[in-house]
């Protein structure tokens, strides 16, 4: 995946400290059956050995499996919008952006968004920001934008940074929530935008862009973490929450509030790393990916 800014999120799961517990029975176990029960002591320490291992590889798989939807996820789309800045309509229209091309394109994008399901927008953007061709996923219903409702662009960032690309590449944003006309969309829309250049000829016409509606992937993340004995966050490369512990933690930085992992975990944040990891601490064990 060939992006100017690295996608990266941190998958983290947070075993209730059940060892913590087992510990505090066997300081006041032992001293009271020291004489009698030195192999029955001997016996629980290999068993619950054996336990912590069990437990330190069911979580690590929980959050590669997390992980590996995320990823599946995103190589999913960027293929999408590399099949879409070379599709025939789209070029025919970038030479000749006449009406008749233009409803070939909208016919496209619809037919596109309708397969999918996956995209909350699909555009072409020229290559001065502004949206030309924007076909909106309305419930499970793509609807074209009429024209006099389509919007400049050109000073955010997704467009900024992705219009300058070599063909093939792809700009990967941040995960936050939809906005529009400068408000937070509600109900929440957690996107990924996805923008790619369109170049014919060597000449640069825009991009497309493609808004990933990230709702059906937080959920299913949400359901591999769902447990009794455990906790499952969800953070971007700063440690803000996307899955947090509580829903009033999450996409707090959308709204000027700076709630952060490494505030609440401290010691887990410091253990983080380009591979996965497993770290016991007095809140528990940490498995992060």
């Amino acid at each position: 995946m060939d992006s100017r800014e690295t996608f990266d999120l941190k998958v983290t799961i947070n075993t209730l400290n059940t060892g913590r517990l087992a510990r505090h029975f066997m300081l006041v176990f032992v001293p009271l059956a020291a004489m009698t029960m030195v192999m029955a002591g001997l016996v629980f320490t290999v068993n619950l050995s054996h336990l912590h291992n069990e437990i330190r590889d069911r979580e690590m798989a929980k959050a590669e499996n997390a992980l590996m939807a995320v990823e599946n996820a995103l190589y999913a789309a960027v293929s999408d919008i590399r099949f879409l800045t070379h599709d025939e309509d789209l070029l025919g229209y970038v030479e000749d952006p006449n009406d008749q091309q233009r409803g070939r394109l909208e016919r496209t994008f619809i037919a596109f968004s309708a397969a999918k399901r996956s995209y909350d927008q699909i555009r072409f953007i020229d290559g001065e920001g502004v949206e030309k061709v924007r076909v909106d996923l309305a419930g499970h219903v793509p609807i074209s934008v009429p024209e006099d409702q389509l919007q400049n662009k050109s000073d955010r960032y997704y467009f900024t940074d992705a219009v300058g690309l070599n063909e093939g590449q792809v700009f990967l944003s941040k995960m936050d929530l939809n906005v529009e006309r400068g408000a937070v969309e509600l109900p929440y829309k957690p996107m990924i935008r996805l923008v790619s250049p369109v170049i014919l000829w060597g000449e640069r016409w825009g991009v497309v862009a493609l808004n990933y509606r990230a709702v059906e992937l937080l959920g299913h993340i949400r359901r591999t973490f769902a447990s009794r004995e455990s906790e499952g966050y969800l953070l971007n490369a700063k440690g803000q929450w996307l899955v947090g512990p509580s829903r009033d933690v999450e996409w707090s930085f959308m709204f000027g509030r700076d709630e952060r992992f490494e505030t609440q975990f401290p010691d887990a944040w410091k253990a983080r790393s380009d591979r996965p990891v497993q770290v016991l601490t007095q809140d528990g064990l940490f498995t992060i990916v």
